[in-house]
């Protein structure tokens, strides 16, 4: 960690923020700790460190109770799970749930299907490409040459089943888990789908 990374707050500062953080950042862990008597928040990201200062009037309660970074946190723990689960056919979760939907689908443009996965294009682009290396996923031009469509190859098809034991054993232990506050999680993802699509 360089002294260039992390700048140095000063005792008088009430609120810092360094040249190199960003509101946009998409940081993954929170530490919280004190400088000075003040507040401060030491942001990991990727390998990139940064520091806010918070005056103390500030309620550091409020961040732990932060939607966005439970459900992430929660999201990084469910998908870790899964990943092992799959581990003997070589997929990841979210390589097994493109396959899922595009069986479900048949064949769908990758903007629909984007907007589906709540997913931009270039994203979906990048993931979608070693599925098509491995023949697992075929993008077809339709009548309308500017359109793009997305199917299943029977090679695809093939290992979608083939991982089909291994994903319900994942699902009936989570299920078994969480037990009847199951369902209420499936609705409540619904319902915050729903805000970022409304």
């Amino acid at each position: 960690m360089s002294k260039n990374t992390i700048p140095i707050p000063t005792p008088s500062c009430d609120f810092f923020i360094p040249l190199n953080a960003s509101p946009n950042l998409d940081f993954l862990d929170i530490y919280p700790y004190s400088f000075y008597g003040k507040i401060v928040l030491f942001f990991a990201r990727k390998g990139v460190y940064s520091l806010i200062m918070f005056d103390k009037r500030y309620d550091l309660e409020q961040l732990a109770e932060c939607a966005c970074f439970n459900l992430r946190k929660a999201s990084r723990a469910i998908t870790q799970y899964y990943d092992h689960a799959l581990q003997p056919v070589g997929l990841r979760v979210t390589q097994f749930s493109i396959l899922a939907a595009l069986a479900n689908f048949g064949t769908i443009t990758i903007t629909a299907f984007a907007k589906y996965l709540v997913m931009d294009r270039t994203t979906l682009t990048r993931n979608l490409r070693p599925l098509q290396d491995q023949e697992l996923v075929d993008v077809v031009t339709g009548k309308d040459q500017r359109q793009r469509y997305l199917e299943l190859t029977p090679k695809g098809r093939e290992l979608l089943l083939k991982s089909m034991p291994y994903w319900l054993s994942a699902q009936d232990s989570v299920k078994k888990q969480l037990d009847e506050t199951f369902e209420s999680l499936i609705t409540t993802t619904e319902r915050i789908v729903s805000i970022s699509t409304a």
